[in-house]
């Protein structure tokens, strides 16, 4: 019996559909495929979006290759687990799109998508779609033979872009499991990274919401770090410092010079705004520009001097020789 006449047999076509549906209900044997029909569960039953998965790959690689990945555009989304653990969500900006757009206006727009940064509005309405397709694959890894899957990772905070991470999360390890997916029968193309740490054990039930506000916590210290890291810190190099009568001083013209006395181009103070020496070194060159070279140990930070005030013969004033650092 040839195989096109064995399908028109209604007995074993019904012991096909059988198998065919024993197939659908059991249960993924890697996390890489319950990844995938998670995700694909979540869109359907929680935004009625067609979600189908092109090309699946599971794979390992170190933070610095974690952070080379392209994510311009894309949503970056912070995923906390158990035991202060953090792992990564990256959804590309098309398949981000389809999302938002089949939630706001209930079909996914032929016109390619705007050129623009996620937002938090944006990170909200896919929030509740990445929980569901997590808490779904922790259900169903229960079951699975492979058994490395930590589970418990749910939504916790979204980055506007990916300079913090390097701050955020730990130099281990990560699994990957990137995925290339089809919105809506083709209408959108996009990608979706999801990154755990190698070193995670098999849990017990859900991540709890202390995990999501230490996550919260994390990101608003790392945004605050980076902002203080590019912020400008002046710094004044003195090479000498003299006092004279501010009589003297009015009397200056175009052309007097100011003797500075035991001035040192090896004896260089470096002192904040406060007047605090922070460092010394010694004056030099650098690409052509003047620099300073700090000393080997850090100088004892001394606090700021005292202007000397008013003396009988008249106001004293000091004046210093600097070069901004």
């Amino acid at each position: 019996m040839t195989e096109a006449k064995a399908v028109l047999n209604p007995g074993v076509r019904q012991k096909l559909d059988r198998v065919r549906a024993a197939r659908a209900l059991a249960p993924p044997s890697t996390v890489l495929g319950g990844w995938v029909v998670s995700l694909a569960r979540a869109a359907r039953d929680a935004i009625g979006l067609e979600l189908v998965a092109d090309r699946s790959v599971a794979g390992r690689c170190s933070l610095a290759e974690l952070l080379e990945r392209r994510m311009e555009r894309a949503l970056i989304i912070l995923l906390a687990g158990r035991e202060d653990s953090l792992a990564l969500l990256v959804i590309s900006a098309e398949a981000m799109a389809g999302m938002i757009e089949m939630q706001t206006i209930g079909r996914l727009s032929s016109s390619p998508p705007l050129a623009r940064l996620p937002t938090q509005t944006d990170a909200a309405m896919v929030a509740g779609l990445v929980d569901r397709a997590l808490d779904d694959l922790d259900h169903s890894m229960t079951e699975a033979l492979e058994t490395d899957w930590p589970g418990g990772y749910r939504y916790a905070s979204y980055l506007e872009t990916a300079r913090p991470l390097g701050l955020l999360l730990e130099d281990f390890a990560y699994k990957t499991f990137e995925t290339d997916v089809s919105l809506g029968a083709g209408t959108r193309k996009g990608n979706i990274l999801l990154a755990i740490p190698a070193d995670g054990k098999r849990p017990k039930p859900k991540a709890t919401p202390e995990q999501s506000n230490l996550a919260q916590s994390l990101v608003f210290k790392a945004a605050l770090t980076e902002q203080v890291m590019v912020s400008d810190a002046a710094i004044d190099a003195v090479l000498a410092s003299v006092s004279m009568p501010l009589q003297t001083l009015l009397g200056f013209d175009i052309g007097d010079q100011i003797p500075l006395g035991k001035a040192s181009l090896d004896q260089i103070t470096l002192r904040g705004l406060d007047g605090a020496q922070v460092f010394s070194g010694k004056l030099g060159q650098n690409k052509g520009m003047r620099a300073v070279r700090l000393s080997e140990d850090k100088a004892a930070a001394s606090p700021p001097k005292k202007q000397p005030g008013p003396v009988a013969n008249g106001q004293v004033l000091a004046v210093e020789n600097r070069a901004k650092a």
